[in-house]
């Protein structure tokens, strides 16, 4: 079954195949890139292309694609540095370390949630939805519930 490409994608560019958005505990380095694409967002709520990230980052398409498809495996620092920067991640998402990579999928996922988690928190009736995926709004109903249940003990 060949994955669904990403809609959103304007014709010429490569887009990162749409996948599961499964935190990269202990992916490959493709299945986080792969998972910073599907989670980090540009302004407008759109993934981010391949080609654009590339031309931000200063890595060819060509070698940014193949580490995102999986055909490289091995890139530098300065890679996975750039890499990082640009996506607000910690360096050490791409570490070996399952805790590492679990502690920088989780710093990734609160701060690209946090606009969402304030007007959840503020009024949770209105929140809008939409963009986001199952697994980010289970977390949003995670830490909205997190917030109540300490609330109700310091109160």
């Amino acid at each position: 079954m060949q994955p669904e490409s990403d809609p959103t994608a304007t014709p010429g560019e490569q887009a990162v195949p749409a996948g599961p958005p499964r935190p990269p505990e202990l992916g490959s380095l493709a299945e986080k890139l792969q998972w910073l694409f599907h989670t980090v967002r540009r302004p407008d709520g759109k993934k981010h292309t391949i080609r654009a990230v590339a031309a931000d980052t200063g890595i060819t398409f060509s070698y940014l694609a193949a580490l995102t498809n999986g055909t490289k495996h091995h890139p530098s620092t300065d890679v996975l540095d750039a890499l990082a920067d640009f996506f607000g991640a910690p360096p050490y998402l791409f570490s070996a370390d399952p805790a590492a990579v679990r502690q920088a999928a989780a710093q990734v996922q609160l701060t690209h949630l946090q606009p969402h988690t304030q007007q959840l928190l503020a009024q949770p009736a209105s929140l809008d939805v939409t963009g986001l995926t199952t697994d980010q709004i289970r977390a949003l109903t995670a830490q909205r519930d997190t917030y109540r249940a300490s609330n109700r003990h310091s109160s």
